[in-house]
């Protein structure tokens, strides 16, 4: 483990480490004081997406977790695009899961390089070093996981891999052809919207209701459309299998470019947060099963009732079978549920990068939300933690850059990512970034009065404070004590996971640091 102890060791000491003027320290001293006065801060529509079963384990009354975004709305997203328009091909451009399996000859056999598919010819030509870093899962990957899981009892992970059974066992149904899915169940004479700003809330509350935790609502830029779609190859079922996945058939548009229907006007944004000890269990008994099935299913059920007032609706956010059609991330920037943060993914107020998403496409007329400035871009100059925690060296540590789609944003390596959670015995899982994050923190009344200080603090003494407490009080192994033959949790395996506490046989092995 790291000693994270800062060497002065208190607030005071740290403070008076950062160059603060007088001016600067008066101004942070009347919004601290203003932001205890605030105790009673009142819910925004947000609050009316909350649901009781919120898996926070912390609160369940009515606005507890919640954040008032309405102070923080701004006009424009916190990224920056410069370049071209370019939709992202989901088969070349996403992570190496998806493109090595679809070329695994060509990529095994120089000689093959020929018969690589035009896309991905011209993708390599681009990225010659992710030919190498393809071809390693194959030659290095893969022979060095089968080796390390030799060593382990796959008994261990008995009760893991039933959880993520049981809550694969029941999955939001499969989509189709936009053209016939969009309109299945869809009432002839649609129910004519009074005002779309009310209708914004009902939505936000039904989609509570079905199981969402956080709401938001966008028009739709078709920059956030994929250009080519994508999905699960049929030869990775048997790999999801193996991880307690139970086999089903890819959804969505599938293997060919994707035409915007005009109906995909407005974008509902669903967020749902992980189960919080299984994310401090990360990466060998972290599992996103639970928050991918609970979003996805709010999304199912919402879509099914817009479909009811008479208008085509459509969700995307299904587990396993990824994103085939669309970009959850900047959808839910532009709908005001975050910012982009260092690791390339959303970063709420409330539960900092620790959800999953599920997006409803409709044309029901609605009032959409406004992006939210929540300081994050500061914060994550200052904090660089996850990029030092990352046990694959895949997130960037510098500035953002401009990507290939044209935004300028950080972006973590995803093969590098791709490479190390593949890699990880029995789960192929990882979470650290998630775990490591100050925002990611128990909704007590410290962490809800740091989080309000933050977002209204300019002068970055609050961020200081922030990371000084998390380096102090949450103390975190070493990127490479997540790798073999160390194989490290965040925290402690939950009692609940622990097949070897409830049955014969079971060592207690990798339970125990």
């Amino acid at each position: 483990m790291e000693n994270n102890q800062l060497e002065n060791g208190s607030v005071a000491d740290k403070i008076k480490s950062v160059q603060i003027s007088r001016r600067s320290l008066f101004k942070f001293a009347g919004l601290a004081g203003g932001v205890a006065a605030l105790g009673g801060i009142a819910a925004s529509s947000f609050g009316d997406a909350k649901s009781i079963d919120t898996m926070m384990g912390w609160e369940s009354e009515q606005g507890e977790v919640y954040f008032n975004r309405e102070p923080f709305r701004v006009d424009k997203p916190g990224y920056e695009i410069k370049g071209p328009v370019n939709r992202v091909d989901q088969d070349v451009d996403s992570p190496t899961f998806r493109r090595l399996y679809y070329q695994e000859d060509a990529l095994l056999s120089k000689k093959g390089e020929e018969n690589l598919m035009p896309r991905l010819k011209e993708y390599y030509a681009k990225h010659p070093d992710k030919l190498e870093s393809d071809r390693a899962w194959f030659t290095k990957l893969l022979p060095n996981l089968a080796e390390e899981e030799k060593k382990m009892n796959k008994d261990m992970w008995g009760i893991a891999t039933a959880w993520n059974k049981a809550w694969t066992s029941m999955l939001a149904p499969l989509v189709g052809d936009p053209k016939e899915w969009d309109f299945k169940g869809v009432i002839k004479e649609p129910l004519k919207v009074k005002d779309p700003k009310e209708t914004s809330k009902l939505i936000k509350k039904m989609a509570g209701l079905f199981g969402g935790t956080l709401v938001g609502i966008t028009k739709v830029n078709p920059r956030w459309i994929l250009g080519w779609g994508g999905g699960v190859d049929p030869r990775m079922l048997p790999i999801l299998a193996a991880v307690g996945i139970d086999p089903i058939t890819p959804r969505g548009v599938r293997g060919g470019p994707i035409d915007i229907p005009d109906w995909w006007q407005y974008a509902i944004v669903i967020a749902v947060p992980h189960e919080p000890n299984l994310i401090e269990a990360t990466p060998l008994f972290y599992s996103p099963f639970e928050a991918y099935t609970r979003s996805g299913l709010a999304a199912a059920r919402l879509t099914g009732f817009i479909k009811a007032l008479g208008y085509p609706a459509r969700y995307n956010g299904n587990p396993i079978v990824g994103w085939d059609e669309l970009l959850p991330t900047p959808l839910a920037i532009d709908a005001g549920l975050g910012e982009m943060g260092r690791p390339g993914i959303l970063v709420t107020p409330e539960f900092g990068p620790s959800v999953k998403l599920a997006v409803v496409l409709t044309n029901l007329p609605m009032e959409p939300d406004r992006p939210i400035n929540m300081g994050l871009k500061d914060f994550c100059d200052k904090c660089g933690i996850c990029a030092e925690k990352c046990p694959g060296g895949s997130i960037p540590s510098g500035q953002p850059e401009l990507q290939d789609d044209g935004v300028v944003r950080w972006m973590s390596d995803r093969e590098k990512c791709q490479n190390y959670y593949a890699s990880v015995p029995i789960r192929h899982m990882c979470g650290v970034c998630y775990s490591v994050c100050p925002w990611r923190r128990y909704d007590n009344a410290l962490h809800k009065y740091s989080r309000e200080l933050a977002v209204r603090d300019r002068t970055g003494i609050a961020h200081q404070i922030m990371l000084w407490g998390q380096k102090s009080f949450y103390p975190s192994p070493s990127k490479d004590d997540y790798n073999a033959p160390t194989w490290a949790t965040y925290k402690d395996v939950p009692w609940w996971m622990r097949t070897d506490m409830f049955f014969d046989g079971i060592p207690e092995g990798i339970f125990k640091k």
